[in-house]
């Protein structure tokens, strides 16, 4: 067709979009080669697994003609299936599903009204068939059971009647129910279609809904067009799309791109007739128009794929497009106008995913990403921050727009970081959603979370009195990142001068004491941990008043860490422990004045053992390559509300600071070890 929506990376130009429209045999030509492990040009055995009913000769074997026919006919039972299983769902006929209706399928609400029209499912569905794809045969083995079970309310080993909503096109054999079988098949069908191009073959498309406008002619689109970008209005445009081209264009990329031709092109017109070029009509149906279009300055030639009257891809061919996303980077940094219309325009998309994820809707909040994404960075990375959310909010109070920026990679791929403030019944976090342009839209890459740097401490959970013999308790000091236990509770303080938080603990009989803290450098510290550790075990020995009796891995979650044991004058004794986690140090230490194991094994021990990291920002899940194989620089953050910053300048971190800079530990006398330095302190 010459406009592909996919070509297995991210796409730098924001100019391209059209629709899939043809044969499905080449896309899944890789996909049967995964299958066929012995490469014998056939699917048999274990390598049919949850495919049989495609073995339409019944000899035990799939052809790749066999597998291409199935596959392709399950595409096209999609619109139709879709469209029924809405019906069913649609229990009042009001043309929307809301309530009760919703709730089997409240994955597809993508703007989160609590309301699902028929498009809206369907692009729900797709979401999902597109999270699908992305999984191996095992995965879909394990969520086709666990999906089959939920809807199986009868418990009898089949979805019929209203069981079956949702997935009546799984119904294989026509009998009006799916069996356990039949609804594996299906899913792994489902997932097949996901990884397609597009909506998939239809040579028929059927009549162009009322909103795409009937007979749609290359004459009218480009009049369209010249008016859109005049009147800097592209409603009348987008109302004669195919609606699957619809889903592939963002209302605030279209509209900057109206934008951008007319600041470099200034006020267009309408070409004569006979200078627009059009092609015969391909094998399947669908015809290439080029139509120049006149301009106050240079040049500008739109193309244009239509087929049986409808409008399924554009691109435009202008000497802007080489720079469109550097302007568009520069314009989101110095135009508060782009900034709101951006940040407000995929706002919606981002509290969706984050209400999924405080639900604990895994699978829906997964499939809103790009499935090549997933694919690349791996789902269990994602399912750790969503984990955050279901497990520490509770239920979601607000969630408001925090701030918004942008950022433009070495390869010119432009990246949007929305972060939002979400308050929940246990915790308040800001939770950032990165976005990835790709095409005329934006795709969703990465997820983190983090306190909010206004936050007010979180009280620790009622304590019993002092009491040396009592069994620790937890202390949730959730809005500083982390939890420990004490056996009593502690006082909190913060010197903001030295970015310092700790905690403090004493008993007298006998004598302990507990201290854990968190210190905030400017340095990446957990990318420098050795130079780190090194320095902190020279400190602590220097003066002589400790040594080190031993030395052990503290590492937790994936984060650098060291536990020391401490022998003092005196008969003193300490176990510390600390875990450099971005630019934060995080650390217990314990100290008693009399050593004994009867203390190590009730007090110490357990005290150092029970520190739990929650702060979900300072490892988020990385956006995947985009057109080579570097990452993209990390997320950035913005000015609140919904301000960005420049793109960064760089990823190397400035060195640590040195001398005072660096906070020492709170003292209690002589019982506590002296600080460590950082690397690049002075000596």
């Amino acid at each position: 067709m010459g406009f592909p929506l996919w070509a297995g990376r991210f796409a730098p130009a924001l100019v391209v979009a059209a629709v899939a429209w043809g044969s499905v045999s080449p896309v899944f030509a890789d996909v049967f080669e995964s299958l066929d492990s012995n490469e014998d040009g056939v699917l048999s055995g274990k390598e049919s697994a949850g495919l049989k009913f495609l073995d339409n000769d019944e000899d035990g074997e799939i052809s790749r003609g066999e597998f291409d026919q199935g596959v392709a006919a399950h595409i096209q039972r999609l619109e139709q299936g879709d469209s029924e299983s809405f019906a069913k769902l649609d229990q009042n006929e009001d043309g929307r599903l809301s309530g009760k209706e919703l709730r089997p399928v409240a994955f597809t609400d993508v703007d989160g009204d609590g309301r699902v029209t028929l498009d809206e499912y369907r692009d729900g569905l797709r979401r999902r068939r597109a999270e699908l794809a992305g999984r191996d045969a095992k995965a879909l083995r394990a969520t086709s059971e666990a999906e089959f079970a939920k809807l199986d309310i009868t418990e009898d080993g089949r979805l019929s009647g209203t069981e079956l909503a949702g997935a009546a096109h799984y119904d294989l054999d026509g009998d009006g129910r799916v069996t356990r079988d039949e609804f594996l098949s299906g899913m792994m069908l489902d997932a097949l279609a996901g990884g397609a191009p597009g909506p998939g073959p239809s040579p028929d498309p059927g009549p162009a809904p009322r909103e795409t406008g009937k007979n749609v002619t290359a004459e009218s689109i480009v009049a369209a067009t010249v008016d859109a970008i005049n009147r800097q209005d592209g409603r009348k445009v987008v109302a004669m799309m195919h609606p699957e081209l619809k889903k592939l264009v963002d209302e605030p990329l279209f509209a900057y791109l109206l934008f951008a031709l007319k600041r470099q092109h200034g006020e267009v017109r309408e070409p004569a007739a006979e200078m627009i070029e059009r092609s015969a009509p391909g094998e399947d149906g669908s015809a290439n128009v080029i139509a120049p279009i006149l301009c106050d300055e240079g040049e500008i030639k739109l193309h244009l794929t239509l087929a049986q009257n409808q409008f399924l891809g554009f691109q435009f061919e202008t000497p802007v497009n080489d720079a469109l996303q550097t302007l568009l980077a520069k314009d989101l940094v110095e135009s508060e106008e782009w900034q709101d219309r951006f940040a407000k325009g995929y706002s919606p998309r981002c509290q969706k995913l984050i209400r999924h994820g405080v639900a604990g809707e895994v699978d829906e909040a997964i499939a809103m990403f790009h499935p090549q994404v997933i694919e690349s960075v791996g789902r269990d990375k994602y399912e750790a921050v969503l984990g955050i959310l279901r497990d520490r909010v509770g239920g979601v109070k607000s969630i408001e727009l925090e701030t918004f920026g942008n950022e433009q990679d070495e390869s010119n791929n432009l990246f949007m970081t929305i972060s939002h403030r979400l308050t929940g019944e246990k915790l308040v976090l800001i939770v950032e959603n990165r976005l990835q342009f790709v095409g005329m839209s934006a795709a969703l890459v990465s997820i983190a979370t983090k306190a909010p740097e206004d936050s007010g401490p979180v009280p620790p959970a009622p304590m019993p009195s002092p009491d040396a013999k009592s069994a620790l308790k937890p202390v949730a000091a959730d809005a500083d990142g982390l939890r420990f236990k004490m056996p009593g509770t502690p006082e909190r303080i913060v010197n903001e001068e030295e970015k310092l938080v700790s905690w403090q603990f004493e008993t007298e009989d006998p004598r302990c004491f507990y201290i854990a803290e968190v210190r905030t450098f400017d340095a990446n510290i957990e990318k420098e941990h050795e130079t780190f550790f090194n320095s902190m075990k020279k400190t602590m020995t220097e003066d002589a008043t400790f040594k080190i009796a031993d030395e052990d891995d503290g590492g937790t979650g994936g984060h650098p860490g060291m536990i020391f044991t401490l022998e003092g004058q005196n008969g003193k004794y300490s176990f510390r422990r600390d875990v450099c986690v971005g630019n934060k140090v995080y650390s217990l230490q314990w100290v008693t004045a009399k050593r004994t194991r009867e203390l190590e094994q009730e007090f110490g021990e357990p005290f150092i053992g029970s520190l739990e990291i929650i702060e979900g920002g300072e490892r988020p899940v990385p956006p995947p390559p985009s057109t080579d194989d570097d990452p993209p620089p990390p997320p950035s953050g913005g000015k609140k509300p919904a301000k960005v910053r420049p793109p960064s300048t760089g990823d190397v971190p400035p060195p640590p600071r040195s001398g005072d800079d660096v906070p020492p530990p709170p003292r209690s006398g002589d019982d506590v070890p002296p600080p460590p330095k950082p690397p690049g302190s002075a000596e």
